[in-house]
């Protein structure tokens, strides 16, 4: 089975030559690859949709593309996804103009939600291995993102200090 991005790499030509000028460019900007990935779904899906290379279409389309993502309801963070991966793409192709005229976004203010007391040990006490609890439980309590979770390694943990050392990459 093809990602969106393979497929839009195999029927569109060029896209691969796009995607591998941003590659390049979030490497030498210290973009996570994962900004990276979602960047390009995104961008592969509006490419698809209107079977044209993102630098050839219009305004009046990518406009109507994110009406229509509106409209049926898309996740917030997949229309912002695409409008900052077409933003980026416009800047690395030189064609910061077109970044521009793309709508600007609200930041998203709103506080984390709180678990209260008796919330946060029942989600600790759901898991049956203890190893799940641990995982759970530095999570919440760290403030840990999956990806550093998944990262961290035992001598990353100061048992004399109560402390853990969070690598970037």
């Amino acid at each position: 089975m093809h990602t969106i991005v393979q497929r839009a790499c195999q029927e569109l030509a060029g896209f691969q030559k796009l995607c591998l000028q941003l590659e390049k460019r979030i490497l030498i900007t210290g973009k996570s690859m994962s900004t990276l990935n979602s960047y390009m779904r995104c961008v592969a899906h509006v490419s698809l949709h209107y079977q044209l290379l993102p630098t050839k279409l219009t305004h009046d389309q990518i406009e109507d593309y994110l009406y229509r993502l509106k409209k049926k309801g898309a996740a917030e963070s997949f229309f912002k996804h695409t409008v900052y991966g077409l933003r980026f793409l416009f800047r690395v192709v030189g064609l910061p103009d077109r970044a521009i005229k793309l709508p600007a976004l609200k930041n998203n203010l709103k506080l984390p939600v709180v678990l209260s007391k008796a919330e946060a040990q029942k989600l600790l006490q759901a898991p049956i291995l203890f190893k799940h609890r641990v995982v759970i439980a530095m999570l919440y309590a760290c403030g840990l993102r999956c990806q550093e979770m998944l990262k961290l390694k035992i001598q990353d943990v100061d048992f004399e200090r109560n402390m853990i050392h969070i690598r970037q990459k």
